[in-house]
């Protein structure tokens, strides 16, 4: 999980240059497992989720591929 302006960060720092990646945008609201702000090494916490992703909860699904270069750019579309 993460913030949406923490999305590209966690995508090129884990799956840089890998293919065949779908973004779910997820309303954390609609979820019936827990959500915890964790530091993950950094000055910023993490959203964590502490069990299953309901379907529910899914409101986007976006195919994610990195650009040229391997790095990641937030897909046109995204929910606010």
């Amino acid at each position: 999980m993460s913030e949406r302006h923490q999305v590209s960060l966690v995508a090129d720092y884990i799956y840089k240059n890998q293919g065949n990646l779908l973004l779910l945008a997820v309303e954390t609201n609609k979820l019936v497992s827990e959500v915890r702000y964790e530091q993950m090494g950094t000055d910023e916490p993490f959203p964590h989720i502490y069990g299953v992703i309901t379907l529910d909860a899914v409101i986007a699904v976006h195919a994610f591929p990195p650009n040229l270069d391997g790095f990641f750019s937030l897909p046109e579309g995204l929910p606010k």
